[in-house]
């Protein structure tokens, strides 16, 4: 026992030791989390994705669209439905559930086993035709195809292709059935495109082609769709109480996070420019387990960001398997891994779950998975759900597509990936100022974030916004400048973005983000990071009453 006591006694010295020199030199102070195999959890019995539940959650979630832009008239057993955003009408059979909560996007028809989504593209918008449109969104699908007929509906071209995806398991994927119809002109084209249960493929697309005969034009009417968000100053709050941690980001303040490669060495490069990044976040591929440097994240008083990448090669045939594996089970140990080792940290952490989606440089875009969007919501969805069921309540989860849509078709756009209300803490939005480049002009903040962020604050309602990427080249413009305006109107016109996150990373010698890259940039952030309003601790040590209030508040819920 007396050598036990000594022991113990040198241990705690050494540690007390340790504490000392790390606060007095400002090094971090290493806290050491031993990764747990999942002990005393039992195993996740994976289930079969519930595609009906996606499209009743996607119905049900809220935007704030204007009034007047579509409407749905009872027709006995029939629905007349017109959208003046999609321009076009349509009767269509009563029992089919309508999504119009995004009608200037897309409008979904749907029931237990199909759904169609309509969109509408003036090519001319997106310096395009109808022709290179259908190449673009047939070519993906074309070793799929099964069958093509063309035939004509007024002053329209009609075209419908078939075609039927691999199922990801025989058990339990039914859904692998398409049909696209084309309706187009020499400008404008409206998609349709049904998915199915194999079983019943044949009645729905009958349905289809005899609903479509009712299919007119109606005129577009030109409104000013984001008039009430830029008159009504949107602020929401970021606050948890969870077991050890708590978190405050109050309205009207922001939290300057960073992405830096070396990410265990932020504090090296706060001392060296005198900065303070109150969030980091860190890349990590699916196929890692729980990385313990997140507590050491929290330790430091900043919010940690985990951004999930779904990687893996392409396959031959230009589709990518990751999504069917991630909805399979493959990956569930790995999550199950980051569910329970998250929940034993007892601190908030935001889940960055793939972002850019809609982007075709991910190989999560729906043109490597069938022009499925679906794909990557069950993906994402199944992700979450694995958190929920081990109560990782701590877990937060980020949204993030890229804040352009490539390919540039309005069935690729961000809101068709969106995977309901229920399943998004916080709306993430992506932007950069390239700069003068041979493929890019030079953008203030403004130009890159500006309508965006009224477009997303009209999309998603009562969401929190992160800017989970952005940053400034240097080539044709004043970088210095863009920094300090960035900070400014972070704290008084983009006052939803709650933190936002600079790239801090060199792409290739054309793109020189990081703030370093000159002394007057890292002065500009320097300032940026320690100003009035700028929240630099977010993170602090859980108190009882703070618990206690979190308590009482889910009560009253």
């Amino acid at each position: 026992m007396k050598r036990k006591g000594i022991i113990l006694t040198i241990i705690l010295i050494g540690l007390a030791l340790g504490i000392w020199y790390a606060t007095s030199t400002n090094q971090p102070i290493k806290i050491a989390l031993p990764v747990q195999e999942s002990v005393g959890y039992a195993p996740y019995q994976h289930k079969a994705p519930d595609l009906y539940s996606l499209w009743k959650d996607e119905a049900a979630s809220k935007s704030l669209q204007p009034a007047g832009l579509d409407t749905i008239v009872a027709q006995g057993d029939r629905n007349q439905y017109s959208n003046n955003q999609l321009s076009f009408s349509m009767n269509i059979p009563a029992q089919w559930t309508i999504d119009h909560h995004q009608p200037t996007e897309y409008v979904r028809f749907f029931s237990e086993d199909f759904r169609i989504d309509v969109t509408y593209e003036d090519t001319t918008k997106a310096y395009s035709t109808p022709d290179k449109f259908l190449e673009t969104t047939l070519a993906p699908i074309k070793e799929f195809e099964v069958k093509r007929e063309t035939s004509q509906h007024n002053e329209f071209n009609v075209l419908v292709v078939d075609y039927k995806r691999p199922p990801i398991s025989k058990s339990f994927d039914h859904f692998t059935t398409y049909t696209y119809l084309f309706a187009y002109n020499d400008k404008d084209v409206y998609t349709f495109q049904l998915k199915s249960r194999e079983d019943v493929w044949s009645n729905r697309r009958g349905e289809l082609l005899q609903s479509f005969k009712t299919f007119a034009p109606v005129p577009y009417n030109p409104v000013d769709l984001n008039k009430d968000m830029q008159s009504k100053p949107i602020s929401n709050e970021l606050v948890a109480a969870n077991r050890n941690y708590h978190m405050t980001v109050p309205k009207n303040s922001f939290v300057q996070g960073i992405y830096h490669k070396e990410f265990e060495k932020l504090t090296e490069l706060e001392n060296e420019t005198s900065t303070r990044f109150g969030s980091q976040m860190i890349y990590k591929s699916i196929q890692n387990e729980f990385d313990p440097y997140i507590v050491q994240v929290l330790e430091d008083g900043r919010i940690p960001i985990v951004s999930f990448l779904f990687e893996t090669p392409k396959n031959a045939k230009g589709t990518s398997p990751i999504l069917s594996e991630i909805i399979s089970g493959k990956y569930d140990k790995y999550f199950v891994n980051w569910a329970t080792n998250t929940k034993r940290v007892g601190g908030p952490i935001y889940f960055r779950i793939a972002g850019e989606m809609n982007g075709e440089w991910t190989i999560w875009n729906a043109v490597h998975n069938y022009n499925d969007p679906d794909l990557y919501k069950l993906a994402y969805r199944h992700i979450v759900d694995i958190f929920r069921h081990y109560n990782a309540d701590n877990a937060n989860f980020i949204w993030n597509p890229s804040g352009t849509n490539v390919p540039f078709v309005n069935w690729n756009h961000a809101t068709m990936y969106f995977p309901g209300d229920s399943y998004v803490h916080v709306i993430g939005l992506s932007g950069y100022n390239f700069g003068k480049s041979q493929w890019s002009e030079w953008k203030t903040f403004d130009e890159v974030f500006g309508t965006l962020y009224y477009d997303y604050l009209r999309y998603f309602s009562g969401k929190p916004f992160i800017i989970g990427e952005y940053a400034s080249g240097e080539s044709g413009g004043n970088k210095t400048e863009w920094i300090q305006n960035a900070s400014s109107l972070l704290k008084s016109k983009y006052t939803n973005i709650k933190i936002a996150v600079w790239f801090n990373e060199k792409q290739g010698e054309e793109f020189n983000f990081p703030f370093t890259s000159s002394p007057e940039s890292t002065q500009a952030i320097q300032k940026a990071t320690t100003t009035e309003g700028v929240i630099s601790h977010p993170i602090t040590k859980s108190t009882k009453e703070q618990i206690e209030n979190k308590i009482r508040h889910q009560d009253k819920k």
